[in-house]
């Protein structure tokens, strides 16, 4: 019994509500909808590939030398970063010195949906004492220090993160945003669509109460009786649609 009281009443709402008129513009703008659903993914794929943010992270400064009686290379990580240079320590050979560093690169927008670490990378400034032959062993040293050094930075896991999150929240911004640019190109086009209707809606109102035909402007007044215009044939009682 609830039930087929529910079906009914819902049978008289619908028999009793007001129809809603879609036009042509509300139709693209619901075709937009979708399409942007679409669209949005693509756009956040190629945003990969057209907005990389990179940046870069120094994590070390490893001073490298030899003693005065030995080929046995050694490194110690330099901690102040603000020094002029290197302190090596006494009764050695400077060789060189060792910075380490480490790439970074986040691709996507508005939230960044991928981003890419790479491999920790020295960069060296030999001496004249060094040759460019023991690059190899000026590096080896510097990792050995620090490998050694507790208090030193370790480098991120190399390798490529995808964020499920920013994939997420960059299609729904997308989405709105490829909506709301549809809902913007359409609205001059609906505005003036509004301002006709209204203005070809007083026209035809004041020719009616001037007993004029709303359709062509003829003076109907001898035609009051039959309610149709003689000149065009169009009904002299038509209201204009608010």
């Amino acid at each position: 019994m609830p039930l087929r009281t529910l079906r009914r009443t819902l049978r008289e709402i619908d028999r009793n509500s007001r129809r809603v008129k879609r036009g042509w513009a509300d139709r693209a703008l619901g075709v937009a909808f979708v399409a942007g659903l679409v669209v949005a993914p693509l756009i956040v794929w190629k945003m990969e590939s057209w907005v990389v943010k990179r940046g870069t992270d120094g994590l070390a400064s490893v001073a490298v030398f030899k003693g005065l009686d030995g080929e046995s290379m050694a490194g110690v990580r330099i901690r102040d970063p603000k020094a002029k240079g290197p302190m090596y320590p006494a009764s050695t050979i400077p060789l060189g010195e060792a910075k380490q560093w480490q790439d970074r690169a986040w691709h996507g927008w508005p939230l960044v949906t991928r981003d890419v670490t790479m491999p920790p990378r020295f960069e060296l400034k030999l001496l004249p004492a060094c040759p460019e032959s023991r690059q190899g062993e000026v590096i080896a040293a510097a990792q050995a220090a620090l490998d050694a050094d507790p208090q030193a930075l370790r480098p991120g896991e190399a390798g490529e993160r995808v964020h499920v999150g920013g994939w997420i929240f960059s299609i729904g911004a997308w989405w709105v945003l490829l909506t709301f640019l549809a809902w913007m190109l359409l609205l001059p086009l609906r505005v003036g669509r509004e301002v006709h209707r209204v203005a070809r809606n007083a026209v035809r109102q004041g020719r009616i109460d001037r007993c004029h035909c709303p359709n062509c402007g003829y003076n109907a007044k001898e035609s009051i009786q039959t309610g149709r215009c003689p000149e065009c044939g169009c009904d002299l009682y038509e209201r204009p649609d608010w």
